[in-house]
C-alpha cells in the first residue's frame, strides 16, 4: 500500500487526460442518445445532463435498467457506448498496473545496487559504475545442497553470494565461500572448464553475470579484470 501514492503521483498526468477523455466520451454519448431518443422518450431523456445518468451507466457497463433506448439507433449509440466505456475505464487500470510495475523494478534495482555495492570486488567502484554493474547481473535462488557448478562443465558465467554459504569442492581442503564472496570466474578468464564444484550449504541469493555481460563489464572497467585475475590465478590448482 505504500507504493500507492507514489504511482498516483508519477503516473497522474496520464491518468488525468485518460479520465479527461473518458468525460468527453461520456458528454458526447449524452448529447447522441437525447438527440436520439428525445422524442420518443422524453420523460427518460429530458435533458443532456439527464441522459448523462444514461452515459454512465452504459458505459461502466452497470446498466441499471431504468433508462434505455428504445430506437434502433438509440440501441445501436447505446452497444457504441459500452465497448467504448469498457476501453476507456481499463485504460486507468492500466496505467496504474504499469506503474506499480515500474515502482517495483525500481525498487529491485535499488536493493541490487545496495547488495552490488556490499560486495568487497565492487567497493570502490563509482555509484555509476555500480549501476552499470547492477543491470548487467541476474538474479538465481538456490535451495541448500545443490550443486551449483560442475567440475569439468563449461563456464558461461561467475557468481557472486549475495545471501548463504557455498563450498568449493577442492581437494584435498574444500573453501566455504559467504556473502560477499564470489565464484566462478577462473573459466571465464581463464577461458577452461569449471576446476570444482560447488555445493550449496544453505538456501542462497546469488547474482550471476554472464559470459558475454563479464567482457562488457571488463571492457569497460580494466581494473576490475584485473582484481579478478588476481584472485582466480590464486585459485587456480598448483598456484
Amino acid at each position: 500500500m505504500a507504493m500507492v501514492p507514489s504511482v498516483v503521483v508519477r503516473q497522474g498526468r496520464s491518468i488525468y487526460a485518460a479520465l479527461v477523455v473518458l468525460s468527453i466520451l461520456l458528454v458526447f454519448a449524452a448529447t447522441v442518445i437525447y438527440l436520439v431518443e428525445y422524442e420518443v422518450q422524453p420523460t427518460s431523456f429530458a435533458s443532456i445532463p439527464q441522459s448523462l445518468w444514461w452515459a454512465i451507466n452504459t458505459m461502466s457497463t452497470v446498466g441499471s435498467g431504468d433508462m434505455a433506448p428504445i430506437t434502433p439507433i438509440g440501441r445501436l449509440v447505446g452497444g457504441i457506448a459500452m465497448v467504448f466505456g469498457i476501453a476507456m475505464f481499463a485504460v486507468p487500470a492500466g496505467i496504474l498496473a504499469s506503474g506499480f510495475a515500474e515502482e517495483l523494478r525500481k525498487r529491485d534495482f535499488v536493493v541490487n545496487w545496495q547488495s552490488v555495492a556490499r560486495v568487497p570486488l565492487f567497493a570502490r567502484l563509482d555509484a555509476n559504475a555500480i549501476a552499470a554493474v547492477t543491470q548487467l547481473l541476474k538474479p538465481r535462488s538456490v535451495s541448500a545442497n545443490q550443486a551449483i557448478v560442475r567440475r569439468g562443465d563449461i563456464g558461461d558465467s561467475m557468481y557472486f553470494i549475495m545471501e548463504g554459504e557455498v563450498e568449493v569442492d577442492i581437494t584435498p581442503n574444500p573453501v566455504r565461500l559467504k556473502q560477499g564472496d564470489f565464484f566462478g570466474e577462473i573459466a571465464l578468464v581463464e577461458n577452461i572448464p569449471r576446476t570444482a564444484t560447488v555445493l550449496s550449504l544453505t538456501n542462497c541469493r546469488l547474482l550471476v553475470l554472464e559470459t558475454a555481460d563479464f567482457e562488457r563489464l571488463t571492457s569497460q572497467i580494466p581494473d576490475l579484470k584485473d582484481q579478478i585475475k588476481r584472485i582466480s590465478d590464486k585459485r587456480l590448482p598448483g598456484q
